[in-house]
């Protein structure tokens, strides 16, 4: 797949204690695509999501976003420039409703500060129509406004899982990162989230998807990068990935 490169990443390399979790990892995103991300336990592939979303500090190689270098950008610029990710454990705000807990995707882009919000000032109650609004767009173009004034705890755990998006997808971004979004689901619920998937690049975002069903990856993915140790071992369409004696050793060892 050919164009525009969305996100690019040249000698990125991050770790902890002296074990490397990325290396010298170079990969490109196109826009417009579904790029998969892959490899074993501790491959470094959530490491890598961190570090291009700006929970990790890139201090070592360079991550470009629609040209620019962001590696000193703070993480929420970088979802005001039009990024945005879930994670891998399920992290919705007990407290609040379905419909609450999708607006703080919005927060990022909003400008009133502490003390408007606590005096209502006219332009932060237009933020939080504003909030609200997008919210509600985002839950109605995943299926789920049904669940918006139900408790985040009165929802089933497939559904908290799109509701994760229905998040970052209210941060009107360009990037969806999701990190293991059908861990711990049915297969039905799985085929669901694989439908609002397919709809998130339908609408013209990309999404790079860290997952380790193979099966949902090679249907979903135009392109795919394998991670083994924190190093690209393989990339390329799904066909080239899973015929990769590289791919094949990493994942199940050097006799198969």
């Amino acid at each position: 797949m050919t164009g525009e490169a969305l996100l690019e990443v040249r000698g990125l390399s991050h770790s902890f204690g002296g074990l490397s979790a990325v290396a010298e990892l170079d990969f490109t995103a196109i826009r417009g695509q579904i790029k998969g991300i892959i490899g074993p336990n501790g491959a470094g592939k959530t490491t890598l999501f961190n570090l291009v979303a700006g929970v990790l500090p890139a201090t070592v190689g360079t991550i470009r976003f629609k040209g620019e270098i962001v590696n000193r950008m703070p993480a929420h610029k970088r979802v005001d420039r039009g990024m945005a990710r879930t994670f891998q454990n399920l992290q919705l705000f007990a407290g609040m409703s379905v419909l609450e807990n999708v607006m703080i995707g919005c927060h990022a882009r909003t400008r009133a500060g502490f003390l408007e919000a606590v005096l209502r000032t006219p332009a932060s109650v237009r933020e939080t129509r504003a909030a609200r609004d997008r919210a509600m767009a985002a839950l109605a173009e995943l299926g789920m406004e049904r669940l918006a004034e139900r408790q985040a705890t009165d929802i089933s755990f497939g559904e908290g899982k799109v509701v994760e998006i229905a998040r970052a997808l209210a941060a009107e971004p360009e990037l969806v990162m999701l990190d293991e979004p059908t861990a711990g689901l049915p297969h039905g619920d799985i085929q669901e989230v694989a439908a609002v998937i397919r709809k998130l690049n339908d609408d013209g975002i990309t999404v790079l998807l860290v997952e380790h069903n193979m099966r949902l990856v090679m249907s979903l993915c135009d392109d795919i990068l394998v991670l083994n140790y924190g190093r690209r071992i393989s990339e390329g369409g799904p066909e080239a990935v899973r015929k990769d004696p590289e791919v094949v050793s990493a994942y199940l060892g050097e006799d198969a």
